[in-house]
């Protein structure tokens, strides 16, 4: 599959997604085990599912991981199924022979019998290619999905299965002071702390704040101080 029928999730061009610039906090194994499918040296499981709550970081592991894999020149693909009503289940034909296939929102599927025959196919075929790797992503664990294909949960189960847990205070006050630097911000270790004592704290809506800051600190020319923050988020 070329680069022109990949489906990427739309990221902000001034993140930088990648391995390095994910948060490990407890996920260590589970970045392990990830840079394991594209090392030449490692004999990992055809199949991992990861899950974790919307905003742990399931999406920036899977297109970090397609990242990793081009870099290595190895072909990947990323399927967000997060727009799977304006998709349709053929998208996963002939995907087994690519050696890096990454799926999002498995939860979006819902009960459509089409998306689990498709996924479910799709996974035996890249068992049955043993050359290709794929990575799935939904929000819950195997056991809790709530999936009308039986057979669908027994074939995720075949690989490995790692919950994405959560970043702690410290690990998003870290993450806030990160993504402002690839962003060409400062935002010291007081402003961050402010950030988090003052805002919703989940991931997705520090980043929106974030992008709030830095269009309204470009056009005011202000630095990021507690009391431009105040000010612009009228707190």
């Amino acid at each position: 599959m070329t680069m022109e029928h990949q489906l990427y999730l739309p990221v902000n061009t001034s993140d930088q997604v990648s391995f390095e610039s994910f948060i490990v906090g407890n996920n260590k194994q589970l970045i392990k085990s990830l840079r394991e499918i594209i090392d030449p040296q490692c004999n990992p499981p055809f199949l991992h599912y990861l899950f974790g709550e919307s905003g742990s970081g399931k999406s920036h592991l899977l297109m970090s991981l397609c990242q990793s894999a081009n870099e290595a020149e190895q072909e990947s693909v990323y399927i967000d199924l997060r727009q799977s009503n304006q998709l349709t289940p053929d998208i996963l034909s002939d995907l087994e022979t690519i050696p890096v296939i990454c799926i999002d929102g498995f939860e979006y599927i819902g009960t459509s019998k089409q998306w689990q025959e498709a996924v479910f196919d799709l996974i035996n075929r890249v068992n049955e290619h043993e050359q290709s790797s794929i990575v799935i992503a939904g929000r819950e664990p195997i056991a809790s999905l709530s999936l009308t294909l039986a057979d669908l949960s027994s074939r995720l189960s075949w690989g490995l299965s790692y919950g994405v847990e959560a970043l702690n205070d410290e690990n998003k006050q870290e993450l806030i002071i990160q993504r402002a630097k690839y962003r060409g911000m400062v935002i010291t270790t007081e402003v961050a702390k402010y950030l988090m004592n003052h805002c919703l704290r989940d991931t997705h809506s520090l980043m929106a704040i974030l992008d709030k800051l830095d269009k309204l600190s470009l056009q005011q020319k202000r630095i990021l101080s507690i009391h431009f923050i105040k000010s612009a988020l009228s707190i």
